[in-house]
């Protein structure tokens, strides 16, 4: 019987996920274009040079890990399944972290950087979720081009109540959150997915394959029957490397709490 967990959102968003790196990735992302100019063409007017600039975006590995020992009784006295009980929490546990770190790492120490702590970010600061604050996110993306196809709003479960209750304006009928799906619905005509994965009172609408997730090699899961030979225990550790990162922070809007 398994436990009761958050519902992973990130992943099930069209993200580019980089896999199957060997070092650390430089991504090139270009940040002032060329510029087109309009000239005689007589063979005495030239276009003017114009050099676009370039940055990147950085990634390394940022290993996440879990350990568990179990008992040679336990084992005995449990089902066959108890190790593959185990190996499964141990994956949804790390496949929950990372879900978790990239809305809200904090990017300190050992901890990747996630989206709501990324510089350049628009914020629509302690806006109440109604409909003025949700098509806000929308034109803040038009404003920037960051208008492109993959768009689509992840709300705190939290809110759920108020999106499924506050009318988008009187006497339509009509509300913020359109389905009738506990979790999965449509706001502003774009996808909506809610999770308790992202902190309280936010909400985040994003051109989502600007979100970058990079993964070096793919999840370990391996057994060791040998460091507690003495109690006849066993540990079984999970393994896994990842890292976040963002093409156009221009490419998010968040709410944050009113």
């Amino acid at each position: 019987i398994d436990i009761l967990r958050a519902r992973s959102a990130i992943l099930q968003q069209p993200i580019t996920s980089l896999e199957g790196n060997m070092g650390n990735l430089r991504v090139p992302r270009l940040d002032g274009s060329s510029t087109a100019y309009w000239f005689l063409g007589d063979d005495a007017d030239s276009i003017t040079e114009s050099t676009p600039t370039l940055d990147e975006v950085n990634l390394s590995p940022h290993p996440l890990g879990g350990l568990v020992t179990y008992s040679h009784l336990m084992l005995k006295q449990g089902t066959p399944a108890t190790e593959g009980i185990i190996r499964n929490d141990l994956a949804m546990v790390l496949a929950t972290e990372v879900d978790r770190a990239a809305f809200g790492g904090s990017g300190v120490g050992a901890e990747p950087l996630g989206i709501l702590g990324t510089n350049g970010i628009t914020s629509v600061v302690d806006a109440a979720p109604d409909w003025a604050a949700i098509v806000q996110m929308e034109s803040d993306l038009v404003a920037a081009n960051a208008d492109i196809p993959s768009m689509g709003y992840v709300v705190a479960a939290g809110l759920l109540p108020t999106l499924k209750t506050t009318a988008k304006d009187t006497g339509s009928g009509l509300f913020l959150w359109d389905s009738s799906s506990s979790y999965e619905g449509r706001m502003n005509g774009y996808p909506a997915m809610a999770t308790n994965q992202l902190d309280a009172g936010h909400i985040l609408f994003a051109a989502w394959s600007q979100f970058l997730f990079a993964t070096w090699g793919s999840l370990e899961l391996e057994s060791d029957p040998y460091t507690r030979f003495a109690q006849g225990s066993v540990q079984v550790r999970a393994l896994m490397d990842v890292d976040f990162g963002v093409r156009h922070a221009a490419s998010f809007s968040v709410i944050t709490p009113a």
